[in-house]
């Protein structure tokens, strides 16, 4: 589980990123959870289309942090609305809805191959 730096109060309009370095990272172990910091477009599709996602990352509208549950996985097709080059589209499990992110603000992906997409 990712452990936020004590100070990190999302309702806090001022408080704009994480410190990378307060978040613990671990490789894919036992419990089959897999962690890639900086992950590629590529890693990131390919891990959405296998099982649900925790993508770590800062929004392109204010820098502000964000977390996200998503898939790809029995989502597909994507809705046309959203075929826009350099975007990456999928199903955020929070709000059930189609979300869309730049693939380079994400800083990490969680993938646990325990949880099945519904």
């Amino acid at each position: 589980m990712p452990k936020f730096n004590k100070n990190f109060n999302k309702s806090n309009p001022n408080l704009r990123y994480v410190d990378d370095k307060s978040i613990e990272i671990r490789e894919k172990d036992q419990t089959g959870v897999t962690e890639i910091r900086n992950p590629t477009p590529l890693q990131l599709v390919n891990e959405l289309k296998k099982s649900i996602c925790t993508l770590f990352f800062y929004k392109a509208t204010n820098g502000a942090f964000r977390r996200m549950v998503c898939t790809l996985k029995g989502y597909e097709p994507v809705p046309s609305k959203f075929n826009k080059p350099g975007i990456v589209v999928v199903w955020d499990l929070d709000h059930n809805n189609w979300r869309s992110f730049y693939p380079d603000r994400v800083f990490k992906l969680v993938r646990n191959e325990n949880t099945k997409a519904q």
